[in-house]
């Protein structure tokens, strides 16, 4: 499995581990069109969480904290904190989540 090179044509989805409160920057949509990007926490005790934020022009299309506060629907923003995993996809324009662990 190719889990260091976020472009490699090899995989369809990729795993990342962050620890909490480390923030995790996504690649540009558009590098990996049709591509799906896992992210894990390591250390997922006492209300820990991460936030993902985007490149560029790049949007999230998720549910998670959204910058407004409180776990709602957040769309198309620049950054979402999350507990514990997330899953996104890219369709070349966006990040889209697939699962969120919340």
């Amino acid at each position: 499995r190719c889990l260091s090179d976020w472009s490699s044509d090899v995989c369809s989805s990729d795993l990342y581990f962050t620890s909490s409160g480390a923030p995790v920057t996504l690649p540009l949509a558009a590098s990996l069109t049709g591509k799906k990007l896992w992210i894990v926490m390591t250390n997922i005790s006492g209300g820990n969480s991460f936030t993902v934020v985007t490149q560029g022009s790049d949007k999230l299309f998720t549910f998670g904290t959204c910058p407004s506060g409180g776990p709602v629907v957040c769309p198309g923003v620049t950054s979402v904190t999350f507990q514990s995993a997330v899953q996104f996809f890219s369709d070349g324009t966006r990040w889209n989540a697939a699962y969120t662990n919340q």
